[in-house]
């Protein structure tokens, strides 16, 4: 309800002067912003586009990408020391204002171009508006004219001094302003400890950062009113062109300062959208020989040097690059680092765990996670906990006996762990996407009989519906509706035919039911899909031999 509603949201909707309902739609808030924008400058929006619309959303239908997106370099897999990393601050937002992308502010766009080919001289030829220029012609009219090129070919005219940038910058520098003021206040009133004056305005910075990083994306969707595919894919693919001359660029400051030792290697461990992480090690081991390694106050010192130097050399690259790339002077890109980790495991693109002892300068002692399931719901409670510290283990180093016998010991305790502490958490759908539109629980269908495909969280819930009926519980208790939320586990062989079973754990579920799952919850199966096979990814990194029963036998032999 309304009421209810979160601060933010309600201030989003305010923002954009629509319904606290269209909190969660981006571009009804987002346009309605922009609208107001204008109008308090005496300015006309255009109508929404309709031309190419139904071709766009065709292509969406088709499961073909819209435009094309950021960039994820995948790691190579495996466990790091002492990690940095170093953020582009508000790409996307600043690639926008830098290269003045607006609705009415793009000239053209290039019909071959070749963003790369083109820094590297290697493009001869320029197809602009069915005109060709060679590219030192292309190069000299960008000038003339004071236009910038994205790094989709995609021209635009850029502000001849302050206040004439295009609708999109100019908004997005007023947020970036009031973004600013809001920080500034905020530290003022947690400096003099006025608690809720701080949370007031720590808050509205919020609200002004989720607007600022909301706006790229609707500029690719067809229902948004400053809707154009070009403006968007050269918000992306600028995007593109920036990450991997940050990339570059710290690899080449590596090979500066490590010389021949550092030939044919690549020192950034892993790239997404806007960070790129690399070890500081080797220039730490190069040019500080005579340090502690075991020292974490020295060890962070040197880290932040090396991090302090990498910046400044990926900036002065960016300089470089914002004026052959994309013909801007002025530009917004900044590398800063956020995060020192102590150690850090990869496993693949977007999953991966480090261990931070300082974020932003400040020092701390955090586990950070990403794309593991110990921070999704989903996965059992047990579970999650088990893993957080698996992780941490991992990442301090726990020698491999010490967790093979923990992964052992928490196998055996699952045998005394609650039905509630195992079970999956999820929402159940009966229908399937609109694409597919299958319906898992038509009217015809007969008790315990499950249409083919059907996912192991509708089968549960299904057979829970299907059970209240045997035992004649539907008019006192109801049944799983679509949409909810439930738990469930694998079961097994048992006289009902059923291999898993759902309850909704909110105190409602018949007894009957509990019983079954009580008594023919399968413990091993729950432990080897949810537990060791992710553990087991990890293993593999480290080419080690996931433990049995008869390993910790054999190991306790040999001990003795």
């Amino acid at each position: 309800s309304f009421p209810t509603r979160r601060s933010s949201d309600r201030r989003i909707c305010h923002t954009g002067h629509v319904g606290y309902e269209q909190f969660g739609t981006s571009s009804r808030y987002l346009e309605g912003a922009i609208l107001m924008y204008l109008r308090r400058k005496g300015r006309v929006a255009p109508n929404k586009p309709l031309e190419g619309r139904e071709e766009y959303e065709q292509r969406l239908e088709d499961g073909e990408e819209g435009f094309e997106g950021a960039y994820v370099k995948p790691p190579v897999p495996g466990r790091y020391d002492w990690v940095f990393d170093l953020d582009l601050t508000s790409m996307y937002p600043n690639i926008i204002i830098s290269l003045n992308i607006s609705p009415e502010t793009k000239i053209a766009k290039v019909e071959n171009w070749n963003a790369e080919e083109f820094v590297r001289g290697k493009l001869t030829e320029v197809i602009l508006s069915g005109q060709k220029y060679s590219t030192q012609e292309f190069s000299e009219m960008l000038i003339r004219n004071n236009l910038s090129v994205a790094s989709n070919g995609a021209v635009y005219r850029l502000p001849k001094g302050e206040g004439e940038e295009g609708t999109i910058p100019s908004i997005l520098i007023k947020w970036f302003n009031e973004r600013k003021e809001m920080r500034k206040l905020a530290k003022k009133h947690a400096d003099a400890k006025e608690w809720e004056m701080y949370e007031f305005y720590d808050q509205r910075q919020k609200v002004q950062k989720i607007l600022l990083n909301s706006i790229y994306g609707c500029l690719g969707l067809p229902v948004f009113r400053f809707y154009d595919k070009d403006n968007a894919e050269a918000v992306t693919l600028s995007g593109v062109s920036i990450i991997k001359t940050a990339n570059m660029a710290i690899n080449q400051y590596y090979k500066n300062v490590l010389g021949e030792e550092a030939k044919g290697n690549d020192y950034v461990i892993y790239v997404d959208t806007d960070s790129c992480f690399a070890s500081a090690l080797p220039i730490i081991k190069k040019t500080m020989p005579d340090i502690d390694m075991e020292d974490e106050k020295q060890m962070t010192e040197a880290i932040l040097k090396v991090t302090g130097e990498a910046q400044t050399y990926v900036n002065k690259m960016f300089d470089i690059m914002s004026l052959r790339l994309f013909n801007v002077k002025k530009h917004r890109f900044d590398a800063k680092q956020e995060v020192i980790a102590k150690s850090s495991f990869w496993l693949a693109k977007k999953r991966y765990c480090q261990f931070i002892i300082n974020k932003g300068g400040v020092e701390c002692d955090e586990l950070e996670v990403k794309g593991i399931d110990v921070v999704r719901t989903s996965f059992p409670a047990k579970f999650r906990t088990f893993m957080k510290q698996f992780l941490i283990d991992l990442l301090k180093k726990v020698d491999q006996e010490t967790i093979n016998n923990n992964i052992l010991q928490f196998k055996e305790d699952m045998k005394n762990f609650g039905v509630i502490e195992l079970a999956k958490n999820t929402s159940v759908k009966f229908k399937s996407d609109a694409a597919k539109k299958v319906d898992y629980n038509p009217k015809s269908r007969q008790p315990f009989q499950i249409i083919s495909g059907t996912p192991a969280q509708v089968k549960a819930a299904l057979y829970y519906n299907d059970l209240l009926a045997q035992f004649n519980l539907t008019k006192i208790i109801p049944p799983i509706f679509h949409g909810q939320k439930i738990k469930w586990v694998y079961l097994k062989q048992n006289e009902y035919g059923i291999e898993c079973l759902a309850m909704k754990a909110d105190g409602t579920d018949p007894q009957p039911i509990m019983d079954i799952i009580t008594k023919y919850m399968d413990r091993d199966t729950m432990y080897e899909q949810e537990l060791k096979s992710k553990l087991v990814d990890f293993y593999e990194v480290l080419n080690w031999e996931y433990p049995n029963s008869n390993w910790k036998a054999a190991s306790e032999f040999f001990e003795f």
